[in-house]
């Protein structure tokens, strides 16, 4: 099974040509459509994507994961290899969370010197979905191992009963999604937001506050978020990734 996510859009053929390629060369693999929508060029977003989904795949799922800004230039390609999984896609940061929560990821550098035809501006095309398809057929082989793959995840800080992250993620809800998770503790309320402080407090669900009001909650991947039930909290607060969160104990 093949798994694709990628800032591509729906809009022009990218994603549509990596699923001919993979077809092709490999008819007995499924290939499955996670999104093509994480927002242009916004990596963060995918490593949270990634991280939402990756588990609940079959042993021996590889993953190409393509949100590239620096396509063509000296980053690096990695194979990143979990205990039963594989990952395939620029080293920008992507992978953050698969190298935070898996103690026996094994990451190899792509020798892109295979593709010496490979376009400037499509390695999702000419390289990453062509290592996806040597390893099925050859395995890894001597690749070299990299041992200090780029790693996007912000962090969070502490002050007290205070702790500041940032927001990772925007869903389609646009649900505030950050990076302070159930694991650093339990908060009471979000009290800024960006540079605009606010009183949000924590409700379990969204029916439990008033329709269009906000409320800080748990998703169901345990990181807090900042909503607004049956409204939109990135409208309400102009908020985007990166945006500093404060919430309180």
């Amino acid at each position: 099974m093949i798994t694709l996510t990628t800032d591509f859009g729906y809009q022009d053929a990218y994603a549509g040509i990596l699923k001919g390629i993979l077809l092709s060369e490999l008819p007995e693999e499924k290939v499955i459509d996670i999104t093509h929508d994480i927002p242009p060029c916004n990596y963060l977003s995918g490593a949270y994507v990634l991280k939402t989904y990756y588990r609940y795949f079959p042993p021996y799922t590889f993953h190409l994961v393509v949100v590239d800004p620096g396509v063509g230039s000296v980053r690096r390609g990695l194979i990143v290899k979990t205990r039963d999984q594989v990952f395939i896609g620029p080293d920008n940061g992507v992978f953050s969370y698969l190298f935070r929560d898996n103690a026996d990821v094994e990451c190899f550098l792509i020798d892109e010197s295979m593709y010496h035809a490979a376009s400037k501006t499509f390695h999702a095309r000419d390289i990453f979905v062509r290592e996806i398809i040597r390893i099925k057929k050859k395995g890894i082989g001597d690749l070299k191992k990299v041992y200090d793959p780029v790693s996007i995840l912000p962090a969070i800080s502490v002050d007290g009963n205070l702790y500041t992250g940032a927001v990772i993620h925007i869903d389609k809800f646009g649900n505030l999604i950050t990076n302070i998770e159930k694991k650093d503790g339990i908060f009471k309320r979000c009290i800024r937001i960006g540079r605009k402080r606010v009183n949000i407090v924590f409700k379990e669900i969204y029916s439990y506050i008033k329709q269009n009001n906000p409320l800080l909650l748990l998703n169901s991947q345990d990181h807090y978020e900042i909503a607004i039930n049956r409204g939109d909290a990135y409208k309400r607060f102009k908020a985007n990734t990166g945006t500093p969160i404060i919430l309180e104990k």
